[in-house]
C-alpha cells in the first residue's frame, strides 16, 4: 500500500519540485520523493523538530528556500482511507514548511507529545535617557515638616538591565533644621567589565535625632526626663509650653550633630547566568568615610557668639558621651554576594544573599572596631487557589539579617548596618517601621521583615507606565548592646500597610504607614523612593 501511494504521488510531481537530502534528490524505492502539500496540512502545527517515532528514519533535507531541520512525526493522509505516511520532515527556515516522505517501518501511532513549555523571553533593556522626579514631603513630630526634591536620571544602552547608569539627587530639609541631601551614582558594566560601582556623597545634620540609650531594652520614658529636669534645677511653668523645663524634657532623648560623608562600593561578577534562571555571584569591596561633628553651626543658645558644637546640655547622650564623639570613621569592607532575582527595582522571584566583614582603617579612623554582616532576601510568587498568576502579581518578600560589631564604635555607626545597603536600624523608614528612628541601638542586631506585595493595577498615561502595588508588612528585631555577653537585650516589632507606585519600572515611590506597641500605637508615615529591600 505504501509503495502504491508513493507511486501515485510521483506521477503528479515534476523533478524540479523534489527536495534534496544532503544535496541529492530524496528517493524512496528508487523514485524521487515529492513535497506532499496535502500531508503538510496535517502537520502544520509542528514548529520544532519532533521526536522520532520508533523505527522511523530522520534525514536532513534542503529545498530551494534554505536548509530544513528534519524531525519525524506520523501524519495521516486524508485522501487515502487507512493509509499513512510514517515520517515527515519539518523545515524551520520558511513560514511554509517543506515535508519529505521517507521510508520507514510502519509503527503504531505515537501518543501526542506534551506541549513544550513556553520560552522565557528576556525583558527589554531600556535605551537612551529617561528622567523621573517627585517633590519630597513628609511630617515627623521630632523633625517637623519636611520639604525637598528627589530626582533621578537613567541611561540605558539597550543591553543592560535595569539600566547602564543611574544618578539620583535628593535635596531635603525640615522646619526644625534637619537636612539630608545627597547625590548617588550606580554604574553597571564599568569599562565593559562585569563591574558595578555605586557611590554616594552627602550631608546629614539633625537637631532632633533620637537617642534613648544603647541596647534593646531602652524605654524613652518621659518620667525619667522630667526627673532629670528637676535634678537640673528647672521648674515647669504650666503657662509656658516652651520654657526651659519643656525644652530640657523634649531634648533629653535627642542629640544634635553634623555628618558629611561619602562611600563607594564595587561589585565584580565572577559568574553571570542569563535570563530564565538568572544567577550572579559577585565579590564586593567598599570604603566609607564619615566625619562626625557634635552640635550645630546654626545654634548659639549660650550667646557667646560661637556655634554650639556640643550635645544638648543635660541630655542622655551628653551624659553617655560628654564630648559628642567628634572624629572620622574610616571603614573598609569585603564580601560576597549571590543574586538570582528576576529584576532589581521590584523583584518578584529569586534570592539575594550577601555576607561581608568590615573594619576601621588603622591610622585614619578615630575609633577601632570590626563588624560582620549577613542578609538573606527571598521573593516568592504566590497564587490564589484556582487563579493563575503567571506575571507574579502577588509576591511574598522576606529579609532576614544578622549584623554585629566588636570593639569601640561611635553611636552613629551603632545605628547602621553593614552590607551593600547603608541603612539605619532599628527603627525608621527602612528597618523598624512604626518605631521612631534609631530608637534601638546596639552592637548586635537580628532583624526580620516580611511583606506581602500585590500589584493590582497598571496604567499608561502620556507615554509613562505606572504600576500600583498594595503592601502589608511586619518588621521585627532583636537588639543587644554587645555581641558577646550582652546585658541589655530586647525585642520589638511594628507593622502596617503601604502603597507603592512604580514609574517606568525603575523609579518607585512608596508611602508606608505603620504602628508599634513600643510607641503606644502612634501612627508613623514614611514617603520615600525605592523598595525597602
Amino acid at each position: 500500500m505504501l509503495a502504491l501511494y508513493l507511486a501515485s504521488l510521483a506521477l503528479g510531481a515534476s523533478a524540479a519540485d523534489a527536495p534534496t537530502v544532503d544535496d541529492r534528490p530524496a528517493v524512496v524505492d528508487d523514485r524521487p520523493a515529492v513535497v506532499d502539500t496535502a500531508a503538510a496540512g496535517a502537520a502544520a502545527a509542528v514548529d520544532a523538530p519532533a521526536h522520532v517515532q520508533p523505527g522511523a528514519r530522520a534525514t536532513t533535507t534542503r529545498d530551494p528556500r534554505g536548509v530544513a531541520v528534519v524531525g519525524a512525526v506520523p501524519v495521516v493522509d486524508p485522501r487515502v482511507p487507512g493509509a499513512h505516511v510514517d515520517a515527515v520532515a519539518v523545515a524551520l527556515v520558511d513560514p511554509t514548511p517543506a515535508y519529505v516522505v521517507t521510508e520507514a517501518p510502519v509503527a503504531a501511532p505515537a501518543a501526542p507529545a506534551a506541549p513544550a513549555a513556553p520560552a522565557v523571553a528576556a525583558p527589554a533593556a531600556p535605551a537612551g535617557l529617561s528622567f523621573s522626579g517627585i517633590p519630597a514631603l513628609n511630617y515627623i513630630a521630632d523633625n517637623g515638616l519636611g520639604l525637598g526634591l528627589i530626582a533621578a536620571a537613567y541611561h540605558g544602552d539597550g543591553l543592560t538591565l535595569p539600566y547602564r547608569t543611574a544618578v539620583t539627587l535628593q535635596l531635603f530639609a525640615t522646619t526644625k533644621l534637619v537636612q539630608d541631601s545627597h547625590v548617588t551614582l550606580d554604574a553597571l558594566r564599568v569599562f565593559d567589565l562585569p563591574l558595578r560601582i555605586g557611590a554616594r556623597a552627602g550631608f546629614l545634620t539633625s537637631l532632633t535625632q533620637n537617642y534613648c540609650g544603647e541596647g534593646g531594652d531602652v524605654t524613652c520614658d518621659e518620667a525619667a526626663a522630667a526627673t532629670a529636669a528637676t535634678a537640673a534645677g528647672l521648674v515647669d511653668d504650666d503657662d509656658d509650653d516652651d520654657d526651659a523645663w519643656d525644652r530640657f524634657v523634649r531634648r533629653y532623648y535627642q542629640r544634635r550633630f553634623m555628618n558629611p560623608y561619602a562611600f563607594v562600593n564595587a561589585r565584580y561578577a565572577v559568574l553571570e547566568r542569563g535570563v530564565g534562571q538568572p544567577l550572579r555571584v559577585e565579590f564586593t569591596a567598599g570604603y566609607r568615610a564619615s566625619y562626625f561633628v557634635p552640635g550645630s553651626v546654626f545654634i548659639d543658645e549660650d550667646g557667646d557668639g560661637e556655634p554650639d558644637l556640643q550635645p544638648w546640655p543635660g541630655s542622655l547622650y551628653a551624659r553617655a558621651h560628654p564630648d559628642g564623639e567628634p572624629g572620622l570613621s574610616s571603614l573598609v569592607s569585603l564580601g560576597v554576594m549571590f543574586d538570582s532575582r528576576d529584576q532589581e527595582p521590584s523583584p518578584t522571584s529569586g534570592w539575594w544573599t550577601e555576607a561581608s566583614v568590615r573594619a576601621t582603617t588603622p591610622g585614619l579612623s578615630s575609633w577601632s572596631y570590626a563588624g560582620f554582616h549577613a542578609t538573606v532576601r527571598g521573593f516568592t510568587p504566590l497564587s490564589l487557589p484556582g487563579v493563575s498568576d503567571r506575571d507574579h502579581r502577588l509576591v511574598l518578600a522576606h529579609r532576614l539579617l544578622f549584623d554585629g560589631i566588636v570593639g569601640d564604635a561611635p553611636v552613629q555607626d551603632l545605628a547602621r548596618i553593614g552590607g551593600s545597603q547603608d541603612t539605619y536600624a532599628f527603627g525608621g523608614v527602612d528597618l523598624g517601621r512604626g518605631i521612631r528612628v534609631q530608637r534601638f541601638l546596639g552592637a548586635l542586631k537580628v532583624l526580620d521583615q516580611a511583606e506581602l506585595r500585590w500589584r493590582f493595577a497598571e496604567v499608561e498615561a502620556l507615554g509613562q507606565a505606572l504600576a500600583f502595588t498594595a503592601v502589608g508588612f511586619v518588621d521585627s528585631g532583636l537588639v543587644a548592646d554587645r555581641v558577646l555577653q550582652p546585658q541589655h537585650v530586647g525585642v520589638a516589632a511594628g507593622g502596617g500597610g503601604a502603597l507603592r507606585v512604580a514609574w517606568n519600572e525603575n523609579f518607585i515611590v512608596r508611602c508606608d504607614v505603620a504602628v508599634s506597641p513600643v510607641e503606644q500605637w502612634a501612627l508613623q508615615t514614611y514617603i520615600t523612593i525605592g523598595q525597602p529591600f
